[in-house]
């Protein structure tokens, strides 16, 4: 590590450190929760008596968090989220809220271009004591009971330890649920050594302590019973939440769609090639589709911190004026509306990457229910379900054949406007009400408010 970098984290932790002085503390202990025909209801409130504490470093706009928020509290309980900012500098820290829950954001940035979206540093912080002093500001800002019975949900591996420490040290009977997004089975390569993934080594030494564990696909969860022995699992895909999503507005793009009518093509998502998205073949069907089809718009989001990614962007935008749009990052509003809107959208995966393994894309069930035609080169759940609706790529599929396919389709409208509309009907088999009770029925059991019968099935 540099001088001058070096010089940069002891201020930045510094930083920390003034501003988490006289933050509360609490005995550790632990309590059984009685039966009760109505354990949740809180009369004077309206609110159950169980609460959620979200931790998590996300976008601030993840569709798998925000659906998790928006469901939990439209249905009465108490929800609290610890945000943890690494990647948005122009975010304010402090109180705030989406959806009428209670959120507090720690902006781990500290204004230092060199620390964001740094995983060295992230991973630091979260391996020193100002992490929990950090929460338990959050803690006494949001005014949480820790008296309550309460589940710590855990949206990424970076968090684990705190939740441990948390459930130790100031909540009265919390259980921990680890909503484990992807796997980190495969090891990266150092120097010729295979080592495991730092998310592996957060998982591993906090193993013994998680109460369940969410998986986004069946396919995992004997490796998951492996990995986290006294876990309970269930499965939560990454299905969409259709109150999300104007289905008249769909409809109407499928009716009134017609030969020679302008084609929009979407992605909005993460821009950087070492996070296993294949950006850069993105940018060249970006380019094959501009010069080939003028009757074409294409646009591209998220936040790209990639210079020659952004260089490219802006050459893009430059020689397409009007048909190529860079949107930046933006709300989950406009990303719905934007797809709403387009005919074709993309999820590509770097061939050469090690996290080649069955997903379940938030991406490719969105395209599904906003009538959007997929375009894929990954190993995604269900493929079979959709394989008629969509564009599936193998591995080792090259990408000139990949690039020639595209625009096979697109000269092809009556084959558009049927693959569009399979794409709709078949998104009636992947929505979030059918699997949301997976959530309810894992805290209720860990809980102990409900038939434990629940807790051997999985």
């Amino acid at each position: 590590m540099s001088k001058k970098r070096k010089v940069i984290l002891i201020k930045f932790l510094r930083n920390y450190a003034d501003d988490e002085a006289g933050l509360l503390t609490s005995e550790s202990r632990e309590e059984d929760i009685n039966d009760d025909k109505s354990p949740f209801v809180d009369p004077s409130e309206g609110r159950k008596k169980m609460q959620i504490v979200i931790l998590d470093k996300h976008p601030i706009n993840d569709g798998r968090i925000e659906r998790h928020i928006k469901y939990f509290y439209s249905h009465n309980y108490k929800v609290f989220r610890i945000h943890f900012n690494r990647s948005n500098i122009s975010l304010a820290p402090g109180n705030f809220s989406q959806f009428g829950e209670g959120s507090y954001r720690i902006n781990v940035t500290k204004g230092y271009e060199c620390i964001k979206n740094n995983s060295i540093y992230f991973n630091l912080f979260c391996l020193t004591p100002l992490i929990l002093r950090s929460a338990k500001r959050v803690i006494k800002s949001l005014e949480i009971d820790t008296s309550l019975p309460t589940i710590i949900h855990i949206h990424d591996p970076a968090l684990l330890n705190l939740a441990v420490k948390l459930k130790k040290s100031f909540f009265a009977n919390a259980k921990i649920v680890y909503d484990r997004h992807e796997v980190f089975e495969s090891k990266i390569s150092f120097n010729m050594i295979k080592i495991p993934k730092i998310a592996r080594v957060y998982e591993t030494a906090t193993r013994n302590h998680i109460d369940g564990v969410i998986s986004i696909s069946e396919e995992y969860n004997k490796s998951i019973h492996r990995l986290f022995p006294k876990a309970i699992t269930a499965t939560v895909p990454n299905f969409p939440s259709t109150n999300e999503y104007h289905h008249e507005e769909v409809i109407k793009k499928l009716k009134n769609f017609k030969n020679g009518e302008n084609l929009n093509l979407i992605y909005v998502g993460s821009l950087a090639n070492n996070n296993d998205r294949d950006i850069d073949l993105l940018l060249d069907i970006a380019t094959e589709i501009l010069h080939n089809y003028p009757n074409t718009r294409y646009y591209i989001g998220g936040q790209c911190n990639d210079q020659i990614l952004c260089n490219r962007l802006d050459k893009l935008q430059s020689e397409f004026v009007d048909r190529f749009t860079y949107t930046g990052e933006i709300s989950r509003e406009r990303t719905v509306l934007l797809t709403e809107r387009s005919h074709v959208g993309f999820f590509m995966i770097r061939p050469e990457t090690d996290y080649w393994v069955p997903c379940s894309p938030n991406k490719v069930f969105e395209y599904l229910i906003c009538g959007t035609i997929p375009v894929i080169r990954a190993d995604v759940n269900y493929a079979q379900d959709f394989s008629k609706c969509s564009l599936i790529f193998k591995r080792d599929d090259s990408e000139g054949d990949v690039i020639t396919a595209i625009l096979e389709l697109l000269r092809d409208p009556i084959r558009i406007k049927k693959m569009m509309e399979d794409a709709v009907a078949i998104s009636e088999k992947f929505k979030f009400d059918s699997v949301v009770n997976n959530y309810i029925n894992m805290y209720n059991c860990l809980l102990g408010l409900q038939n434990q019968g629940f807790c051997n099935v999985s």
